[in-house]
């Protein structure tokens, strides 16, 4: 009987380089032959105005934000179609829904994510591979916490409290 850690395996990826990410799929494919679930949860946000944005700067985050997940899902469908019961998580954001100021590059490319994962889970279910998308809203991580001031942050937590409260009829105090 073999434990949880038989099958771990830890893969140092850089998502922005095709021929890593195609590596990686090898070794997982070497190790398993087969996948029972990817979430695509890496992601790159510099936060820049639209005139600041430069073309190298925008190529890079639909490069890591987009591309690196389609390559994700594309280089899992064959060792998925080994598993039972194969599921597919796109983590995106609530930016792909909602602009942002300041956010053109990655409120395009998690709108991209959210399309992307829609027609994958419609291209994917012959194969009984789930695909769905997670879009949470701001979350405090490095990547969140260089795009927001203080007040926004709380803002935004009264917000999701008082709507949480009004959702659950819950009175507020």
């Amino acid at each position: 009987m073999s434990s949880y850690k038989d099958n771990i395996l830890l893969i140092k990826c850089d998502l922005s380089k095709e021929t890593e990410v195609d590596n990686m799929f090898k070794e997982i494919n070497t190790n398993f032959n087969k996948l029972d679930g990817l979430v695509n949860c890496a992601a790159y946000d510099k936060v820049l105005s639209i005139e600041d944005l430069t073309i190298e700067e925008f190529r890079h985050e639909l490069n890591v934000n987009v591309v690196a997940r389609w390559q994700c899902i594309k280089n899992a469908i064959p060792l998925m179609k080994n598993a039972e019961k194969p599921r597919v998580v796109n983590i995106a954001s609530r930016l792909g829904t909602r602009p942002m100021e300041d956010s053109l590059a990655y409120c395009t490319c998690e709108a991209a994510t959210i399309m992307m994962t829609k027609c994958c889970a419609l291209e994917l279910a012959k194969y009984n591979i789930r695909v769905n998308t997670v879009s949470p809203s701001l979350t405090l991580t490095p990547l969140g916490m260089q795009s927001y001031t203080e007040e926004e942050i709380k803002a935004t937590a009264e917000k999701i409290l008082v709507k949480g409260l009004e959702q659950l009829k819950i009175p507020q105090i």
